[in-house]
């Protein structure tokens, strides 16, 4: 492991309580801030997207269906995180993570010009969701390495939560911003605010002194040391048990959230400023990540994942059985408060089993665990094409259960996770 730079050194002590404990590293503050505008983004292009394909389309059915497919190629564009895993364990990851704003911001505001002159097409919105997919890819992939990189090993689940808060504001503002700005602006609007929001993440980064690992072996080619990190990954039980547990809920319970823009629509009956109910569950997630913040690194995170991954499954199943506007926003709370536990623990437990000239990878193989979220849609999108919204929120629901439970029970690397 590399040795701790005078990047990585303490600033003056700023806070006092436990809870933002990480914030008294110079560049992990401006690494957070940074991350203020890559969430807003990430969560206001979601709905945003979604929105963009509804009225491009005919029918609910067909809406769900398209918004599936745009959503799997994604997984195309999210492809560029095997080499952002390996770059970032060569290369300063503060580059990086410019580089891949810099593209996002442009590849978005040349959308919300082609929107703006009605010259748009369900082809654009196609390579949008691939450019997007691998953005933001390699955004989380360099993001969470740049974390290790930055704060000592015992910070590391403090870090990663204060980012699980920011998380909870993405998901809080976002999908009010995309609800108000496609109700009074259009989606152009929502597009071109999101390009603003990318440039002033890039501006913060640009204060942060170089994150470069220096690794180990010298000399290894790109298929090598992408070989390298994968095995790790799959060797080591707790990674690997974490990646297992991360793909099957990105697989059936994530992707409940994503279609919310089409059970809002069809089930409920609302328009799109109705998105900003979402906020509440966003909220909660704030007040999760915070109380997280404030936990430290306590031992039993392999009950507290189990708890967090079954927090979709709970919600998909009822919104399976409702069709009333309150019930539905406790059923996405309790989907708000499950994830904000799950990143932190998900996330420490991996990169404390993993060495630092090998987090990139591994936050790599993360990511693209995550990534199951866009086969995830598709998945839905037919399941509501043939049983509608509601028909696809209880089956996935009910299989989520079922196998995070059977992970639970069979496997001792998760029940012990630490």
């Amino acid at each position: 492991m590399a040795k701790t730079s005078k990047a990585v050194q303490p600033a003056r002590r700023i806070f006092k309580f436990t809870t933002f404990d990480a914030l008294q590293y110079r560049d992990f503050r401006f690494l957070w801030a940074s991350q203020v505008g890559s969430t807003l983004t990430q969560q206001t292009e979601t709905y945003t997207r979604a929105w963009l394909v509804i009225q491009l389309t005919d029918t609910p059915a067909s809406s769900a269906l398209f918004i599936g497919l745009v959503h799997l190629t994604r997984f195309i564009g999210a492809a560029a995180m095997l080499v952002g895993g390996v770059l970032s364990d060569r290369m300063d990851r503060r580059y990086i993570l410019i580089v891949a704003n810099l593209i996002n911001a442009s590849f978005f505001t040349v959308l919300a010009v082609l929107i703006l002159f009605d010259i748009v097409t369900m082809w654009h919105v196609v390579v949008s969701a691939i450019v997007a997919g691998a953005a933001q890819s390699v955004d989380e992939t360099s993001r969470q390495a740049a974390i290790s990189s930055i704060v000592p090993r015992e910070g590391i689940m403090n870090a990663i939560s204060l980012s699980a808060v920011l998380m909870g504001v993405g998901n809080t503002v976002g999908p009010a911003i995309a609800g108000f700005m496609i109700a009074f602006v259009g989606t152009e609007g929502s597009y071109f605010a999101m390009s603003i929001f990318l440039v002033v993440s890039t501006a913060f980064l640009l204060f942060i002194q170089p994150l470069k690992v220096r690794a180990p072996v010298t000399g290894v080619s790109f298929f090598t040391s992408l070989k390298d990190g994968y095995v790790f990954a799959f060797r080591t039980p707790a990674v690997r048990a974490i990646l297992l547990v991360g793909f099957t809920v990105v697989m059936f319970g994530a992707p409940h959230f994503l279609l919310l823009p089409v059970y809002f629509k069809e089930v409920l009956g609302q328009d799109a400023r109705a998105l900003a109910w979402l906020a509440i569950p966003g909220i909660l997630s704030i007040f999760g990540g915070l109380i997280a913040a404030s936990l430290g690194d306590y031992k039993r995170k392999g009950l507290m994942l189990y708890l967090a991954v079954l927090s979709p499954a709970t919600a998909a199943i009822i919104l399976s059985q409702v069709n009333v506007l309150w019930l539905a926003i406790i059923a996405t709370s309790i989907f708000g408060i499950g994830r904000s536990q799950y990143q932190p623990t998900s996330q420490t437990g991996a990169m404390k089993a993993t060495p630092d000239h090998l987090r990139g990878r591994v936050a790599s193989a993360l990511s693209l665990s995550s990534q199951a979220g866009s086969v995830g849609v598709l998945i839905y999108g037919l399941l509501a094409s043939q049983f509608g919204i509601q028909g696809a929120y209880l089956i996935a629901g009910v299989t989520l259960v079922g196998l995070q439970t059977s992970y639970f029970i069979l496997m001792p690397a998760f029940r012990r996770l630490t």
